[in-house]
């Protein structure tokens, strides 16, 4: 909204002229600043102006043990911004566009993890035991695992149709779009094992999120020069896979906790036959628009109510 006033506004009767992308670029930042400005406004009201100056030494010490964290955290983000750097420079920007395109929609899967870290967190502290800590980590990793699975499948069914959307062009790129959310679930699933690691043994995580970055650099660069916007998405999950494969034997010895159990299994069966399913409507119906609503609306509606009925018959932590 900001960006669009800014692209159409007037200042004293005279027409700004301010390109779109200035005026979204100058909107985002405005929008950052006001979100930035009711945050301690709403602060302030709740907890009123620091009565003491800040300890310079309490905050260095405050920082300091913070630097693994801010450390794993930058890693994190570097992880999906190096692989569309990489490809850029490898296979030019016809194929950095589809890239980018399927990594900002692989984005919304990717931040549903980050809607339960507060949820586990509490526990994580409080906890008298690491078992009742399994218990809640093992449900919500399941509970991402279904709700990111039915996304992918869903992708698998109209990847293309979605992609469309922004552009004829983009159509193409679909199965990168697939992949990557294939890599966002095997990242999602686990990511939450991150937590009880970080409060216990905080020095873990940079050093395997630094790790991977090196790999991820490796494995995006040789994949995408020979398989360009693909390439990217492969070497993308290859390096998710190593991930989440040191983040499991990570909390397999330092707690015993175990993940996986027979319930992924019966969820990933569930999406694989509603999948079958919506494809073979697809198919009758010649692809088009009406059947695509009667598939997508029959996939929807049979994953979920299934994938509840087995989440709710789970032993209650």
């Amino acid at each position: 909204l900001l960006g669009y006033f800014l692209s159409s506004s007037q200042i004293l009767g005279v027409q700004l002229k301010i390109s779109l992308i200035e005026a979204l670029i100058g909107g985002y930042v405005l929008s950052l600043f006001c979100a930035a400005l009711l945050a301690f406004f709403i602060a302030v009201k709740m907890y009123g102006l620091p009565q003491q100056p800040p300890h310079i030494k309490n905050s260095l010490r405050m920082g300091r043990r913070s630097f693994p964290i801010a450390i794993n955290e930058s890693g994190i983000f570097a992880l999906r911004r190096i692989d569309i750097i990489i490809l850029g420079l490898v296979a030019g920007p016809a194929a950095s566009g589809i890239y980018y395109l399927g990594r900002q929609l692989a984005t919304v899967v990717e931040k549903i993890r980050y809607m339960y870290e507060p949820m586990l967190a509490p526990i994580i502290a409080q906890a008298q035991t690491d078992e009742k800590i399994g218990e809640h980590l093992s449900r919500l990793c399941l509970f991402i695992f279904t709700v990111q699975l039915g996304m992918l499948s869903f992708t698998v069914l109209f990847g293309e149709q979605i992609m469309a959307w922004f552009g004829g062009g983009f159509a193409v790129g679909a199965s990168v779009l697939v992949i990557l959310l294939l890599a966002e679930l095997i990242d999602g699933t686990v990511a939450l094992t991150e937590l009880p690691v970080v409060f216990r043994h905080p020095r873990w995580p940079p050093r395997s999120i630094l790790f991977t970055v090196f790999i991820e650099c490796i494995l995006v660069g040789i994949f995408a020069h020979y398989l360009g916007a693909m390439g990217a998405a492969i070497g993308f999950l290859l390096a998710m896979l190593i991930l989440a494969s040191i983040r499991l034997v990570l909390v397999k010895r330092l707690f015993g906790f175990v993940i996986f159990n027979w319930s992924y299994l019966q969820i990933f069966t569930l999406a694989l036959f509603a999948t079958i399913f919506g494809y073979g409507i697809l198919e009758i119906g010649d692809n088009k628009l009406p059947m695509q609503i009667i598939a997508g609306s029959i996939f929807l509606s049979c994953y979920i109510i299934i994938a509840r009925k087995l989440l709710r018959s789970q032993k209650p932590a």
